[in-house]
Formats: C-alpha cells, sequence, structure tokens
C-alpha cells in the first residue's frame, strides 16, 4: 500500500515520521505547496515531497488529508475537477478539524472516507485518535486507518455524532493540561520558588499521578487518598470546590463541543 499525505504541517509531518519506520521508503510521500516545507521534510525524512496534490492522489492507495480546515474545500474541490478523479480514488482519511465525512463525499462522489481526531500528543507518539467510517467506507478501511494511526499512540473507533464532544474533550484536551499546569507553576512562584524548581515539581508530579491512573487507579479513589482530613490538601481543594471549579470545567468543555458543532461543515 502506498500512503500519499497531502499537508505538511506538525501532523502531518508526525503522520510521515512514525510511518517512515514502519513501512518501506517508497510505500511513502506527501505533498505541500509551501517551497521551504517541501525542502524540509525531503531533507530530514527522505521521502518524494510533491507540489502537486493531483499526482500524489494518482499515485496512491490511501491519501491523508492533513490541511487546514478552511484548506480542505479547495483541495478536494481541485480534486474532483481532475479528469481522471473518478478513474481512480483511493481511500481518504481527513484530520482536519470539523470536516464531516459527509462534507467530503459531497464534494468526491461515492469517495470512501474515514474521519480521525487525534489530538496534539500524537507528536511523540503519546497521542489518542478517533476514528468513525463514512458512508461508502468499509471494515478494511478501518483496519487500514487504525493500523497507521496506532503508531501515533492509541486508537478508538467511535460514532460520528460523538465526535464533537472528542473534540472538545480529547482534541482540545492537551491545552487544558497546559493551562493548568502553567497555573500550578506561577502558583508556585508566588509562593517564593524559583520558577525552575517549581516547573520541576509540578512536572514529576503530573507524570507521577498520572502513571498511577494509567496503571488502573480510579481518579475519584486516588484523590480522596491523598486528602488527608483536616490537612493541606483538604483546604486547597475547598476553595477548587467553593469556586466551582468542577461546574466551570463542565460548562468548558460543553462550550468547546458546541463551537465545534458549529464549525463542521
Amino acid at each position: 500500500m502506498r500512503i500519499g499525505i497531502i499537508g505538511c504541517g506538525n501532523m502531518g509531518e508526525a503522520i510521515i515520521k512514525r510511518q517512515k519506520a514502519r513501512i518501506k521508503e517508497q510505500n511513502l510521500l506527501a505533498s505541500e505547496t509551501r517551497k521551504e516545507r517541501r525542502d524540509y521534510i525531503r531533507r530530514c525524512y527522505r521521502i518524494p515531497v510533491l507540489k502537486d496534490n493531483l499526482e500524489l492522489v494518482r499515485s496512491s492507495n490511501l491519501v491523508i488529508l492533513a490541511v487546514k480546515p478552511q484548506d480542505v474545500r479547495g483541495v478536494l474541490e481541485k480534486i474532483a475537477r481532475s479528469p481522471d478523479s473518478t478513474a481512480h480514488f483511493p481511500l481518504f482519511i481527513s484530520i482536519a478539524a470539523g470536516i464531516s465525512t459527509h462534507f467530503v463525499e459531497g464534494i468526491l462522489k461515492k469517495a470512501r472516507v474515514i474521519r480521525v481526531m487525534p489530538n496534539m500528543n500524537a507528536l511523540i507518539g503519546k497521542g489518542i485518535s478517533a476514528l468513525c467510517k463514512g458512508r461508502y467506507a468499509q471494515a478494511r478501511d478501518m483496519e487500514n486507518a487504525k493500523r497507521i494511526f496506532r503508531g501515533l499512540g492509541e486508537v478508538i473507533e467511535v460514532q460520528e455524532k460523538d465526535l464533537n464532544a472528542i473534540t472538545a474533550l480529547s482534541g482540545s484536551g492537551p491545552a487544558y493540561f497546559f493551562y493548568f499546569t502553567e497555573q500550578l507553576i506561577e502558583a508556585g512562584v508566588r509562593l517564593g520558588l524559583k520558577r525552575e524548581i517549581a516547573k520541576s515539581l509540578v512536572i514529576h508530579t503530573g507524570l507521577g499521578a498520572f502513571e498511577m491512573l494509567v496503571q488502573g487507579g480510579d481518579a475519584r479513589e486516588l484523590r480522596e487518598r491523598v486528602t488527608s482530613k483536616g490537612g493541606t490538601t483538604e483546604s486547597a481543594l475547598k476553595i477548587f470546590s467553593k469556586r466551582g471549579i468542577d461546574r466551570i470545567i463542565i460548562e468548558a468543555i460543553e462550550c468547546a463541543a458546541n463551537r465545534a458543532k458549529e464549525l463542521e461543515e
């Protein structure tokens, strides 16, 4: 199988990096409009990087659309207008946020489409990607897509109706953890710690806590084990509760999900 990747941004590069270690180089190619980015990908990964998306589509069995959501329509319409577009339709995998399988199928008539919502953690092979099938995609198409995205971390198969919630929860999720980490570090600095010490304390505390969850721990149970009655942890959690942090978090995720729905095509 020859895999073509349209778009060499961060996520496109992450896929190239992980796939290059798993398949033969001649079975991987990319296309990119920016010359400096084409030169960079060729230099770093030693794969063909084309300027023409149509040439990539004609040469591939599977095409990953890794372009910005606002650019998807233009890319697809150019493919659809190609004189030989109906002669060769590979499997299309879209990772563009808010672009539905129905939207892609509406431009590329009866194309086999898999939609994927990865997250930023894929850049280090620790992501989680949610996948759903379009109307014409087959079971083997889903298996091929899963095989690719397992190279970026965990994969789950979902229904497309759930993708807005997943976008809000895991697609945007890394930013929430980064934001909370920022605030913890700032709190340490305000308490008189040097920034590098506060950063180290927060990062390693987070790493250990998440490893306990990965090993099967329950978040509520673990929190209760740390929280001694009348202790320091309890005093901090009382402020969280008083300020309604639980309600704020839920409201924020719901807002993100609603925004994902508004942006969906």
